[in-house]
């Protein structure tokens, strides 16, 4: 093999390695082996009008904030902040040796940025306890 070949194909691998190594793995799960991070899609699929107090803690977890409304309903808040900080880094270097001297190729860049996510989701109840309503809002920043 012709050493431009070579030089090309350790190259590529070393590529694929590193963009391997950058991969996410999933986020945690609970007990019952499932993802209970708190998210739109799920309070969509989940919370549902009608859908008694007890599912929603269930499914949700405890509230941050229960109050109650004019009329003397209960309203339940969830706020969730979460902070993601993503550092991509790449780094080659190899050795060649050609016919007429040692040769060096060496590289590395990084980047890094960081977010962060905020999930309001409010539950208002009806006098038998079941979701009258269901309101959200996310953003990040």
């Amino acid at each position: 093999m012709n050493e431009k070949f070579c030089f090309h194909i350790v190259l590529i691998l070393g590529v694929i390695f590193s963009a391997m190594g950058c991969a996410n793995s999933n986020p945690p799960v609970n007990e019952d082996g499932l993802n209970r991070e708190l998210t739109v899609g799920l309070v969509q699929r989940e919370i549902k009008e009608g859908s008694p107090a007890e599912e929603v803690i269930r499914t949700l977890g405890s509230p941050n904030i229960v109050k109650t409304d004019a009329d003397g309903l209960e309203v339940w808040v969830y706020d969730r902040f979460s902070s993601e900080r993503l550092r991509r880094s790449f780094a080659a270097s190899l050795f060649g040796l050609s016919d007429s001297s040692l040769g060096l190729f060496q590289g590395s860049s990084s980047k890094e940025q960081s977010s962060t996510v905020s999930l309001t989701v409010i539950l208002n109840f009806d006098k038998n306890s079941n979701v009258s309503g269901v309101a959200y809002h996310r953003s990040k920043f």
